[in-house]
């Protein structure tokens, strides 16, 4: 649908630079993102303002923050009730919008 409307998806991971390649490829074959669209950063900001972003979809508080410091509308994925890791993770602490995809969830 976004391509539909002349939009450009990308992918902004916090994750290390390690076997990036690899992360790339994946990206590329599930996504069909170009390689070149996929950025390991921590300044998830930086790269919503150089790519004009006008939407944002992530799971933790520091990516609905960068969102916001970008003035990009962001809305939380929410993690699964199985997923151990809960730091930064606190849904509606920005007032965003919460994507309940997830089975269980409200």
């Amino acid at each position: 649908v976004v391509k539909a409307l002349g939009y450009t998806t990308i992918v902004i991971t916090s994750r290390p630079d390690i076997k990036g390649e690899i992360f790339r490829e994946n990206v590329k074959k599930i996504y069909g993102n170009k390689p070149d669209y996929v950025y390991m950063t921590k300044e998830k900001s930086a790269i919503l303002k150089e790519r004009k972003s006008v939407l944002f979809f992530g799971d933790s508080d520091s990516d609905i923050k960068e969102s916001r410091e970008a003035n990009v509308w962001a809305i939380r994925i929410r993690r699964s009730d199985d997923d151990p890791y809960r730091g930064n993770y606190n849904p509606g602490k920005y007032g965003e919008w919460i994507l309940p995809f997830l089975d269980g969830h409200d």
